[in-house]
């Protein structure tokens, strides 16, 4: 769940961009984020409409966070998932906050690898443990 006031002071967030406002909702840029033995990266948030901070609310968790919400920062086109998530408010069914968490450049590959690829170990296990433990609100 994902409400309250989730402390986020142990970041080192550069920056908070409102990036677009829909009449539903609305879709932040937050960071870099420090991720210990990883690139850092920017998260981008989506808080569905009427969101109150002090309701818990349901998250969702997305990699490639780049490619979830629009076209601009995608190499093939964005996912528009602010969009199905407002299609579950017009249904009456609870609404997500999405985080979009972006890959880490080159890397990318192997931070979503449990496995070994191009001789070098997957580094899955890193990240889980960065988004689990400290991205994730306790």
């Amino acid at each position: 769940m994902f409400g309250g006031d989730p402390s986020w002071s142990d970041y080192s967030v550069q920056a908070s961009v409102k990036i677009d406002n829909y009449s539903s909702g609305e879709i932040s840029l937050l960071g870099p984020f420090q991720v210990p033995g990883l690139a850092p990266r920017p998260i981008r948030v989506y808080l569905p409409r009427n969101y109150n901070p002090t309701e818990p609310h349901f998250a969702l968790y997305m990699f490639d966070g780049q490619n979830v919400f629009d076209d601009l920062p995608s190499f093939s086109g964005g996912w528009y998932i602010h969009e199905a998530v407002e299609g579950l408010a017009r249904s009456k069914r609870p609404m997500p906050v999405v985080i979009g968490i972006e890959h880490g450049g080159p890397g990318r590959n192997l931070e979503l690898s449990p496995f070994p690829f191009e001789a070098e170990p997957g580094q899955i296990a890193i990240l889980l443990d960065w988004v689990t433990n400290h991205l994730m609100p306790a």
